[in-house]
């Protein structure tokens, strides 16, 4: 066997990071690989849950998720008179309001400027996100935590996009 060894190419050295530390704060590129609409613990409003994978640097492949509350709670009223709560309707409102905005930077930022009509569309588009550390509290621990969409450009110098999905023909169809 004659394989000159010194003549092969190091392979680069990848720094990962260390996955069960949160994050430093900043700017991450990242993807959306799962979207659910998903009901609360009380079970009395649904979110939208939305999965994202980081595509570039030491963190990449560590997921994060974001839950947008786009819908109002459906029952506002106290349990013990009935009546509607009129701060805590104005605070879901708020929330709501809140959320909607983020929502609508997410789609803008991966191109989406109408009705997204099918969750597919928010799918393997990259985009840049504000990452920070939730504080540890109510017995769940401290974690990364999505506070924003930016603007830039994401970095998508490590990522590959996914293979397009073959359509199967109906061989049985006359031409």
């Amino acid at each position: 066997m004659n394989i000159p060894v010194g003549a092969m190419d190091e392979a680069p050295e990848v720094v990962r990071a260390d996955f069960s530390q949160p994050m430093p704060k900043g700017n991450y590129s990242v993807v959306a690989f799962e979207v659910e609409q998903k009901r609360n613990q009380k079970d009395t409003n649904s979110y939208l849950r939305i999965a994202f994978k980081v595509i570039a640097g030491p963190w990449k492949h560590k997921r994060l998720a974001k839950n947008f509350m786009l819908w109002m709670p459906e029952d506002l009223a106290d349990p013990v008179t009935g009546e509607v709560d009129k701060k805590r309707e104005q605070d879901a409102k708020d929330l709501q309001k809140r959320h909607e905005g983020d929502f609508k930077k997410f789609c803008l930022q991966i191109g989406l400027k109408e009705m997204v009509g099918n969750s597919d569309e928010l799918l393997d588009k990259p985009c840049v996100v504000w990452v920070d550390t939730k504080k540890a509290g109510n017995g769940y621990p401290a974690k990364d935590e999505i506070y924003g969409f930016r603007s830039e450009a994401p970095d998508v110098s490590e990522w590959t996009p996914p293979a397009p999905a073959l359509v199967e023909l109906d061989d049985d169809v006359p031409f």
